[in-house]
């Protein structure tokens, strides 16, 4: 399978093609699987891409979060947790260049860190 900066195109293999890429060989996968816990805590993802991303393609990014809103499931983990925000025109790396949209893209990360930091919080009391 291909790979760029540690990442795969996650729409191009099954799940299990993508988890065997991160775990190693499919014997190795298998062992991991039958000592790992049947459940996992997948934190809450924040994405911010644009519409013209030329290297992570709009297509990659909706794979990504159809493949975790599917490894959710399979945890029994509520699927609502993750927000993807698609800025229409923005390239990639848009963030570099300070502007009024780098502005609240940096705003919604802050609000997406403090309420589920609150939550985090209220969830140990």
């Amino acid at each position: 399978m291909d790979r760029m900066y540690g990442w795969i195109d996650a729409s191009l293999y099954s799940p299990k093609e993508v988890l065997t890429v991160h775990l190693g060989s499919a014997e190795r996968a298998a062992v991991r699987d039958e000592a790992a816990p049947k459940t996992a805590t997948i934190p809450p993802i924040l994405s911010i891409s644009g519409t013209c991303d030329n290297l992570v393609p709009p297509e990659q990014t909706h794979a990504f979060f159809e493949l975790l809103g599917r490894l959710r499931r399979a945890c029994g983990q509520p699927v609502d947790t993750d927000i993807h925000v698609a800025l229409k025109g923005a390239h990639h790396a848009f963030h570099y260049i300070p502007s009024v949209r780098t502005e609240a893209a940096s705003d919604a990360v802050i609000a997406f860190i403090e309420k589920h930091r609150k939550i985090a919080l209220r969830s140990r009391l």
